[in-house]
């Protein structure tokens, strides 16, 4: 073959030769294209079937509770007057409504029984005093006569106790005296302290029998310048009031108008029948505005003692498991915390126990949401 022949034929060969190269690389570059792009896409999907939510920290604070109860008005002091002594009503002086002050005279009784025994104590008085003096009168004679010899040193001493019981006798007749004196002085019903009268069971003529139990009180009297305020406060809170902190105080006559008390004591034990405490308030009641034994509402501000700690409403799941949130962690997973709410405020609640203030709570948790769950977080 000739020269020209042969290396057409070379040329030919190489040609074929470069177009399967060509063709095997196009065909491997397709196939490695296709390849990458196929995982792209499936990373893409896998991307987009992880869910993304918001979430958000706790909310801590130091909030306060309000709570109104109902109390009830009691006077600083109030009493029943009753006769300490038998007798009529000669004259009384106050009735119901009056101001009186301490020491004043309400009443006063006749006493004719009194004033007997008081006579005979007073005659009683002035014969042991002329037996006294009697005895004192032999008891010198006698001694006169002891140093004469006339008489023995033993007459001499019989005398002198003589005298000594005369004169026993005239102190145990004063004695009975001045007691029918102070039975006669309790004919007058004295007040015993500054108040006001709110009830008057006697008239003029009435028979007072001291020693009746059927016997109604002369007078009730009551001092309201200062009111006892009781209400009863649920265990949970009753902790919490500290003595000296105030409360408003309404009564339903002056519905417009909020008095202030102020918490001095509290029983410290728990009623078993309604599982409340008793706190006693007082009240000023200058204005005599306020009525004792009258109903009244009580709200009183209780501080919480711990911090609180607050999280959307929308971040609550509730499930055959109970009540619950879901947290993110740090290699953003879900993790289901069960929790025990203390006040639903609306658009927020508080959580009383469950989660603390360093948690990602997600607000709002997709259906099905479980622990280890992968998503992505935004907020």
């Amino acid at each position: 073959m000739s020269n020209a022949t042969i290396n057409n034929t070379q040329k030919v060969k190489i040609f074929a030769v470069g177009i399967t190269l060509l063709v095997v690389a196009i065909v491997v570059e397709g196939t490695l294209y296709r390849q990458a792009h196929s995982e792209v896409v499936k990373a893409w999907t896998e991307q987009r079937q992880i869910p993304t939510v918001a979430v958000v920290t706790p909310a801590v604070e130091q909030t306060s509770k309000v709570i109104e109860l109902p109390a009830r008005l009691e006077a600083q002091q109030a009493t029943a007057i009753f006769a300490r002594v038998d007798g009529y009503v000669s004259n009384w002086y106050f009735d119901i409504g009056s101001r009186v002050e301490k020491g004043a005279v309400l009443a006063e009784l006749e006493t004719p029984d009194i004033d007997q025994q008081m006579y005979q104590a007073n005659a009683e008085l002035e014969r042991r005093k002329v037996e006294a003096s009697l005895a004192q009168s032999t008891l010198n004679r006698w001694l006169g006569l002891a140093e004469t010899q006339v008489v023995s040193q033993q007459d001499v001493e019989q005398k002198r106790s003589e005298h000594l019981a005369a004169q026993s006798a005239v102190k145990a007749a004063q004695a009975s005296l001045q007691q029918w004196k102070v039975q006669k002085q309790l004919a007058r019903v004295i007040a015993p302290f500054s108040g006001t009268i709110v009830a008057r069971n006697l008239d003029v003529g009435d028979l007072v029998n001291a020693g009746s139990s059927d016997m109604p009180p002369l007078f009730r009297i009551v001092s309201a310048d200062k009111l006892r305020v009781f209400a009863e406060i649920p265990q949970k809170y009753a902790a919490v009031v500290e003595l000296g902190s105030s409360a408003n105080l309404t009564v339903p006559e002056y519905a417009d108008r909020v008095f202030v008390a102020e918490a001095v004591r509290r029983t410290s034990t728990v009623n078993p029948l309604s599982g409340t405490s008793r706190v006693e308030f007082s009240a000023s009641n200058q204005e005599g505005l306020l009525m004792p034994g009258g109903y009244a509402k009580i709200r009183v501000t209780l501080e919480s003692p711990a911090p609180v700690i607050t999280i959307p409403a929308s971040a609550l799941i509730f499930n055959a498991q109970g009540l619950s949130v879901a947290t993110v962690n740090e290699e953003n997973e879900i993790i289901i915390k069960p929790i025990s709410l203390s006040r639903d405020l609306g658009r927020t609640v508080e959580i009383a126990q469950g989660l603390n203030e360093s948690d990602r709570v997600v607000t709002n948790p997709p259906d099905g949401v479980s622990n280890k769950d992968k998503v992505n977080v935004v907020g």
